[in-house]
Order: C-alpha cells, then structure tokens, then sequence
C-alpha cells in the first residue's frame, strides 16, 4: 500500500473527481490518470520531495520521475525560447542603438564615423539592412567611438557579443579602455606593441 497522506498534504489537493486521492488508494482504487494529473499542480521541489520520501520501489516513482522528466524538458525549451527572444529583441534594435550612439558621440553623419575607422560604406550599409553585425566589426566601433570600458560593455551586448577574458587582444583593448584616455590609433599602436591583429587590417 502506498502512503500517500504526505503526497496529498503536500499538493494540497485533497480533491479530485470529487474523491480524495488517499481515499483511492486506501480503497486500492489506484488511479494513475488522476495521480499526474495532481502531479502537473506540483512545482519541481514538490516532485523532488516526493521522490526521496516514497520508497524507491513504490509505483509512484515512475510518474514522480516521468513527470520531472517533463518538467526539466519543458525548462529546457523555455530557456531556448528566450534566447531566441532575446537574440530577435538584440538584433531588432542594433542599428537604431548604433546610429543614437554615432550622434552621442559628435559624428555628424554615419558616412563621418565609418570613414573614420577605415569601413567600407557597403559593410556599413550591410549592418544597416542585415542587423548584424561581426565581433570584429564591433570591437572596431566600440574603439572608434572611443567608448569607456562600462559603455564598451554594454555596446557589444547590443552587438550580441561579450568580451572573452581569454582572448588576448580583447584583454588588452579592455585594459586601455579601464585606465586611460585613448584614440582608434593609439590603440592599434598599442595592439601591435603587443604583436596583435589590428582593428582595421581585418575590417
């Protein structure tokens, strides 16, 4: 016989089918539907409760561990499917967040901020009408715009990107960005100092 008093407290669901759940199975009238249907109301530490108290062989345990095979499913494509938000919400605002920042930053125009770092007008106008931007792509802007490293930070994210504490270039543009004043050029000077890719040979 199954102990379910603690299940029903637990749940505090006393009632389904117009019928108590432990009155089912003290009346060995075991009904699995209305178990997982009881066991969908439970959150995940309600079902990880559950298993450690039922006996490992109990019959329960199967639907217990089914229904926290669901669940974790379920997590799993919530998380996908806020990314997916995410990347859309990101990619939808990067170029009106770019040309706010272009102004913010005294360029008169977008043709003023590109050729000052040395892009192409079609690469530009390819961000424009893609929304997308490369990682190199942005670290060049972010240095072009001679941004602090907090603004640097949130420009990449816009840009859908982090800065990667293993990369070595990237350590060095964030290091110049935390302490000191610095333009496009001495930047790329430093880079190469350090035997690094330049910014702009690889735009």
């Amino acid at each position: 016989m199954i102990d379910f008093s603690l299940y029903c407290n637990i749940c505090n669901a006393y009632y389904t089918n117009e019928k108590t759940l432990f009155s089912m199975v003290v009346e060995n009238q075991y009904d699995g539907n209305a178990i997982v249907a009881l066991l969908k109301k439970c959150d995940k530490n309600t079902i990880f409760n559950l298993i450690e108290y039922f006996d490992e062989n109990a019959p329960i345990q199967s639907l217990l561990k089914n229904r926290l095979e669901e669940m974790n499913i379920d997590e799993e494509q919530s998380d996908i499917k806020e990314v997916v938000r995410s990347s859309k919400k990101c990619n939808k605002s990067f170029y009106q967040y770019l040309v706010n920042i272009i102004s913010c930053k005294g360029f008169d125009s977008d043709s003023a901020f590109y050729n000052h770092i040395s892009m192409s007008r079609q690469t530009f106008a390819k961000i424009r009408k893609t929304n997308y931007i490369s990682r190199n792509h942005a670290l060049l802007m972010a240095v072009g715009l001679e941004l602090t490293y907090l603004e640097a930070v949130d420009f990449m994210e816009n840009a859908g990107y982090a800065f990667r504490k293993t990369d070595s270039r990237e350590t060095i543009i964030t290091y110049v960005m935390r302490n000191r004043k610095y333009t496009l050029y001495s930047m790329e000077e430093i880079l190469f100092a350090f035997g690094e890719k330049s910014l702009i040979e690889n735009n």
